[in-house]
């Protein structure tokens, strides 16, 4: 489907994953994926990869892509998996909650985990200079 925007112009959408692949791999010096994530820029920044395109998106790309391995997403998963638990164990129900700080907990807990390791990030002290 198409999305029209006054800003940025006609933007196609896909969602088959036949479509999406085709896209992913194709021509790089016929389709433009950072001219047409122009829209994002203000939430990404101007030096997104995101936002690139040709030689310096393939830059770019190789020294992200070592963090992107399969063996390492599933160490986030898992990490995410872990931080998930562990603060949701003590919720009780009926309660209430503040969602957007939980999410934040959480966010912080993994960031930590997976920069630090998982037995820095749960060390309370830690946690706390982190905000």
């Amino acid at each position: 489907f198409t999305l029209a925007f006054s800003r940025f112009g006609t933007h196609v959408l896909l969602s088959h994953p036949e479509d999406v692949r085709a896209v992913f791999t194709g021509d790089r010096d016929v389709l433009y994926a950072g001219r047409g994530n122009r829209l994002l820029e203000p939430i990404l920044g101007r030096g997104s990869l995101l936002l690139a395109d040709g030689d310096a998106h393939a830059r770019q790309r190789a020294v992200v892509h070592p963090v992107f391995r399969q063996e390492r997403v599933r160490r986030y998963a898992a990490a995410v998996v872990a931080a998930v638990e562990r603060r949701t164990a003590a919720w009780t129900v009926p309660g209430s909650l503040r969602l957007q700080r939980a999410a934040l907990e959480i966010s912080k807990e993994v960031i930590l985990a997976i920069v630090l390791g998982e037995e820095s990030a749960a060390d309370a002290e830690i946690g706390g200079l982190v905000d």
